[in-house]
């Protein structure tokens, strides 16, 4: 079955979309998939993609799961918060040049508000990262947007 454009799902525009194809989907879950490449933002001088960076891997996995669910509605893609991340642990330091990570997100909960939690895992042939994230993803972005700006 062919998977949807990862870049129609998220909010995110090149060269920030870092993920390059969804894989899986399914009710709670995303799956999704990156080759690291020197055209990726956050690749260091020798080519490697810092593990740290992997946090904004799997925001954008959960932004492609909220575009799904969209999606799935009849609604647009809509934007939303990272707030933070509980346990995030990486087996390495960065990942080399080639080297195909396959990011994992399942649902945890969403409230009725746009607050939600994921369990996060990005796996590779050099180690993997796991993570708890906290999101939000409020109804109407603009307002909390123009809330800041005031």
């Amino acid at each position: 079955m062919s998977q949807p454009d990862i870049l129609q799902l998220i909010p995110h525009q090149l060269p920030m979309a870092l993920l390059d194809e969804l894989i899986d989907h399914g009710p709670g879950h995303v799956r999704a998939r990156m080759r690291v490449t020197g055209s990726k933002p956050f690749v260091d001088a020798a080519g490697r993609f810092p593990a740290w960076a992997g946090i904004e891997l799997m925001a954008q996995a959960i932004a492609a799961f909220g575009g799904l669910e969209s999606r799935a509605c009849g609604q647009p893609v809509r934007i939303g918060f990272l707030l933070g991340t509980r346990r995030y642990h990486s087996e390495c330091a960065a990942f080399p040049p080639g080297t195909e990570l396959i990011v994992t997100v399942h649902e945890l909960l969403m409230d009725e508000h746009g607050l939600g939690a994921f369990e996060c895992r990005i796996e590779s042939a050099v180690g993997n990262i796991v993570a708890n994230v906290n999101v939000y993803q409020p109804a109407d972005p603009a307002v909390l947007l123009m809330q800041g700006a005031g």
